[in-house]
C-alpha cells in the first residue's frame, strides 16, 4: 500500500515546506479539545476557524 501512496502528495509537501509556516499558542489541554469540540459541532476544523478569525482580523486593523 505504501508504494501505491509514495509520491501521491510530493508536490503539496513540497509547497508546503517552502511556503508555509505555523502559528502555534499554548492552551490547556482541555481548552483545546472544547475548541476541536465545538468545532466539529458546528462543521468546520479549527484551522478554518483561525484562518478566518485572522484573516478578518487583519482587514479590520489594517494601516493603509
Amino acid at each position: 500500500m505504501k508504494e501505491k501512496n509514495e509520491g501521491k502528495f510530493k508536490h503539496q509537501i513540497a509547497y508546503a515546506k517552502k511556503n508555509l509556516v505555523k502559528i502555534s499558542i499554548d492552551t490547556k489541554v482541555e481548552f483545546r479539545e472544547e475548541f476541536k469540540k465545538t468545532c466539529k459541532d458546528n462543521n468546520t476544523t479549527p484551522t478554518k476557524v483561525l484562518k478566518d478569525f485572522i484573516t478578518k482580523y487583519i482587514e479590520k486593523n489594517k494601516k493603509v
